[in-house]
Order: C-alpha cells, then sequence, then structure tokens
C-alpha cells in the first residue's frame, strides 16, 4: 500500500511497507494492527483493525491520518 506525502513545495515522497511487514500483518489475524508513516498516516492495516477502527481502504489515501481522524471523529 502506498501514501503520498505532502512536501513543502517539492514532489511528495512515496513510503512503502515492505513486504515482510505486510506478512506480519496478515499473521496478526486476531489483533488490530496498523503500519504509520513519520506523519501519522496509516499506511497498512490488518482485517482486525479493519473491523475495530473502520475501513481504512474506503478513505481516500489523503485521508488515511489517525491523528487527523482522532480530531474529526472520521
Amino acid at each position: 500500500m502506498w501514501l503520498p506525502l505532502a512536501g513543502a513545495g517539492a514532489q511528495p515522497k512515496r513510503h512503502q511497507v515492505r513486504p515482510a511487514v505486510l506478512e506480519l500483518l496478515t499473521a496478526m489475524e486476531g489483533v488490530p494492527a496498523h503500519v504509520w508513516g513519520r506523519r501519522t498516516d496509516v499506511l497498512a492495516w490488518n482485517q482486525t483493525a479493519s473491523a475495530v477502527f473502520g475501513d481504512w481502504a474506503a478513505r481516500a489515501p489523503q485521508e488515511r491520518n489517525w491523528a487527523g481522524g482522532a480530531v474529526t471523529g472520521r
């Protein structure tokens, strides 16, 4: 899963979640787990996290921010 980050006048950077981390998320089913970027952007999650915290895939990539969701209630 990729998520562009806003830069100050620069091209947005993209974070890549390593395949081994995605495998770990899958192995952790039953436990809600997220991978965050350095600005609390939600980069990856497992199915349990979607069930508990809402479906991050249904949100636009620019709206997948943990801190922003906590403040706005989205």
